[in-house]
């Protein structure tokens, strides 16, 4: 709460409880592209993804800038580095690993204390 928070404007923030481990090894398939929102995640929700492992290439997240931009790109992230984005409304995936290193990763979701709807956990 002490980097996320600030870094989304706020006080105070609702996230995951358990964060999501992924490993992906070489030549594993992909995620296909999609927003949470297929998942029925909250509006406000933000994607907090933090490599464990440097990423490049095939062996990393793609994402579009913008929701609908269809114009996915590689999130490229050292070792201490991470990224946040609305996955909610912007399509994001992986593709088949063509690298010859295995990517690990974990990542949460956050949502800001004033727009977590209540009503949606119902």
């Amino acid at each position: 709460a002490e980097v996320v928070a600030p870094a989304m404007g706020t006080r105070r923030v609702y996230y995951q409880a358990k964060p999501s481990l992924r490993v992906q090894v070489p030549g594993a398939k992909g995620i296909r592209y999609h927003t949470d929102r297929e998942y029925y995640h909250q509006s406000g929700e933000v994607n907090w993804w933090v490599p464990v492992t440097d990423t490049f290439g095939t062996n990393t997240l793609h994402l579009e800038s913008g929701p609908g931009a269809a114009d996915f790109a590689p999130l490229e992230l050292g070792v201490g580095k991470a990224a946040h984005f609305w996955g909610n409304q912007c399509r994001h995936g992986t593709l088949e690993n063509e690298t010859p290193v295995t990517r690990v990763s974990f990542d949460f979701r956050v949502v800001r204390e004033e727009d977590f709807d209540h009503d949606a956990m119902a």
